[in-house]
């Protein structure tokens, strides 16, 4: 019997400097095609499985955080009104506290000027305020004390 000896071309390369530059293969559009049907389905099937991995790792930590809480309430003391003591008395003698008002400052007054006749002019009101001193005056004006340096 003869056999048929096969001679197996070697691919040819085109070597420039230190990269490989392939001549044209046999591979056309109809192989290209079937590749990449078959990549693109294990593609999906891969990604889907990472997926459902994720979706359930997500799922078991959530139940298992789930199971760890645990609330723990105040124990609950019900009584009735009706065994209250009467309240204190001593609570409603006491006054308030009479309110300090310290006019300290410097001795001009702020706010805006309201124009009255010269006869209707109260002796005690003190002059306006200047624009150095008008961060620390009052709409009353103090006494002449500067306790802001």
């Amino acid at each position: 019997m003869a056999t048929k000896i096969k001679k197996i071309k070697p691919e040819i390369t085109i070597v420039i400097g230190k990269d490989e530059v392939p001549l044209p293969s046999q591979y056309g559009a109809a192989e290209l095609k079937v590749y990449i049907r078959r990549n693109t389905i294990k593609g999906t099937i891969v990604t889907l499985l990472i997926m459902l991995i994720l979706l359930i790792i997500n799922f078991v930590v959530d139940t298992v955080q789930n199971i760890e809480k645990v609330q723990f309430v105040a124990p609950i003391n019900k009584i009735s009104l009706e065994d209250l003591p009467p309240p204190a008395t001593d609570a409603a003698d006491l006054a308030p506290p009479p309110d300090v008002i310290i006019n300290s400052g410097p001795a001009a007054r702020a706010g805006n000027p309201i124009p009255v006749p010269d006869a209707m002019i109260a002796p005690d009101v003190k002059d306006f305020a200047t624009m150095e001193i008008m961060d620390k005056t009052s709409s009353e004006g103090g006494d002449g004390t500067d306790l802001s340096n």
